[in-house]
């Protein structure tokens, strides 16, 4: 009132009014100055209209809004509304998180801009149908979200007409079905795979049964077993494939009956193919259940294991003559032990035997030796029958040796000794065979440890065996070398060992000769036994005394000709004594 008083000009406004009864009514009021004279006014006409029913309806109508917008804005799909141009004027939160981008992203751009490109041209197709004739449509389709990722989306688009029922816009509603969809693909790409699997199986028969045990499918197993095509065996009776006895003793209907209460039916037996060949099965009849649990079907796997069956068989059949032959060798055995303890007492009375006269012999030698009146020809012929009644003894003593230690009789006496004492005695003995034949005798001993326990004359006799090998199987003018080295362990000391080599560049051994040589009566071959001489015993026995001393012999040559090396080692503290 005082604007249009001050300003002499009309004024307009909408304003409430409060009737006598109370009620409140909504009213348009126009104020129209009314002048006395040019220079001042001095009323002011008022007309009102009663705006009730209007502003209540606006109100209504706004309410109706807040309602809608609130309803969309919260809903769980996402919500869009397009105009004709296919280009969004308005979008909900949820839609803006399925497509990865805010609402300032969406509006303005055309629905096509987020559909993946392989989608689009059936979707346009179907928007631009319901922009023409309003026809909604629903289907599915990809989108592309604002980082690029794909997701799978349920699309229903309807029309929204004006008052004439002229198409204005669409809306679409979106639903998230990513997780569907990917569990589809992961079902289908299972299914394929276990159908591949199924498929390729050639080596089981595969095949399922409804609850009449009437077969329903059909793998290329089971026609490469069997025999059937899937067109032949599918819907045929499962009966056909059992004997006619098990047919008859209702072993079919059983085996079903036990595998649709307990789960499975386990078999092995005959089946019959096509042809009507027989062959040995196994496998299993599995009962399938639908969700509910309900028995909806049979599936049967099983295998031809004709060939495991009759090997199964032959063994059997080969364990009765086994079981014969162990029985057989173990007699053998047995009377080879007895017949090797009769020849080892044999043996062991033979060189007692044979001995006894020997000593006689070289007593009577020596005897007449004394006798000054002998020619130097009678002299030379007794010095000939000592020679040999020596060798002579000396086989027989390796005789009883060697069957004392096939008996297991070896005694050795254990003493603390001087292992360079042992070996520098055995030089002085073989040093007139060596000088005899101008051979080169080396003698390097440089272990730092010699002292050992263990049993003097049996080791002794090893090294003398070993230097006498060398020197009777080296040329004249060869060369011969006894050496001792220490073998330390820094981890354990009372490991350390010592190590003697006998080496010579005499006739050397062949590789199948290394090991053979201290096996009893083996030489390295029958040319050497003819050229040489012995029975091949004395490496055996110097084996065995080092064995017995927790030791080790072993020979090396790099062929004929090239020499040999023997090396023996020993401990220097035993474990367990000697």
């Amino acid at each position: 009132l005082e604007q249009a008083l001050a300003s002499g000009e009309g004024v307009a406004l909408e304003k409430r009014y409060l009737r006598p009864d109370g009620t409140v009514v909504w009213a348009a009021s126009s104020l129209t100055p009314l002048h006395v004279s040019a220079d001042y006014p001095k009323s002011v006409l008022v007309v009102t209209t009663d705006l009730s029913a209007r502003k209540h309806a606006e109100l209504a109508l706004r309410a109706s809004e807040e309602r809608f917008r609130a309803i969309v804005s919260q809903a769980t799909a996402g919500i869009g509304y397009a105009d004709m141009e296919g280009r969004l004027t308005f979008v909900n939160e949820r839609l803006t998180e399925i497509v990865g981008c805010g609402p300032r992203g969406l509006v303005g751009r055309t629905m096509r801009d987020l559909i993946q490109l392989d989608d689009e041209a059936e979707s346009s197709h179907r928007l631009e149908r319901t922009m023409k004739e309003g026809i909604p449509f629903q289907l599915e389709q990809r989108l592309v979200r604002g980082d690029g990722a794909i997701v799978w989306v349920n699309a229903t688009v309807s029309a929204i007409r004006d008052p004439a029922q002229n198409v204005r816009s669409v809306a679409t509603v979106i639903i998230d079905i990513t997780d569907r969809k990917e569990a589809e693909e992961a079902l289908r790409a299972s299914q394929e795979r276990l159908r591949l699997i199924v498929e390729n199986a050639r080596e089981y028969a595969i095949f399922s049964l409804d609850l009449t045990r009437q077969i329903t499918s059909w793998n290329s197993g089971a026609q490469a077993i069997l025999g059937y095509a899937s067109e032949e065996a599918i819907g045929q009776s499962a009966d056909i494939l059992f004997t006619p006895e098990d047919t008859a003793a209702a072993i079919p209907a059983a085996e079903a009956a036990t595998a649709l209460r307990e789960g499975s039916a386990s078999e092995e037996r005959w089946h019959v193919r096509k042809d009507g060949s027989r062959f040995w099965a196994s496998g299993v009849l599995m009962a399938m259940h639908d969700g509910s649990g309900n028995a909806v079907g049979l599936v049967k796997i099983f295998r031809d294991r004709t060939e495991d069956l009759r090997s199964r068989e032959a063994l059997e059949r080969y364990q009765d003559e086994i079981w014969e032959a162990l029985q057989e060798t173990e007699r053998a055995r047995a009377e080879a032990e007895a017949a090797g303890k009769a020849k080892d007492h044999f043996m062991a009375v033979l060189s007692h035997e044979l001995r006894t006269p020997l000593t006689p012999v070289l007593m009577a030698v020596r005897i007449l030796s004394r006798d000054k009146g002998l020619t130097d020809s009678m002299r030379e012929v007794l010095s000939m029958i000592q020679r040999n009644v020596q060798l002579e003894v000396k086989l027989v003593d390796e005789l009883l040796d060697l069957t004392r230690i096939g008996l297991g009789k070896m005694e050795l006496f254990a003493e603390p000794i001087d292992l360079h004492e042992v070996l520098s005695s055995v030089e002085e003995v073989v040093r007139g065979d060596v000088e005899a034949k101008r051979q080169q005798l080396t003698i390097e001993l440089q272990a730092q440890e010699h002292m050992l326990t263990g049993d003097r004359k049996r080791l002794q006799q090893v090294f003398w065996n070993l230097l006498r090998n060398a020197s009777k199987f080296t040329p004249e003018g060869g060369s011969i070398a006894l050496r001792s080295r220490q073998l330390m362990s820094t981890e354990n000391p009372s490991t350390s060992r010592i190590v003697v080599e006998v080496s010579d560049n005499g006739i050397g051994l062949e590789a199948d000769a290394v090991e053979r040589i201290f096996d009893a009566f083996a030489q390295a071959d029958e040319s050497v036994a003819r050229e040489f001489g012995g029975l091949g015993l004395g490496l055996a026995i110097a084996k065995a005394v080092v064995d017995a001393h927790g030791g080790t012999v072993r020979a090396t040559s790099a062929g004929r000709g090239e020499g040999t090396t023997c090396i023996v080692e020993l401990p220097l503290h035993p474990e367990h004594g000697v």
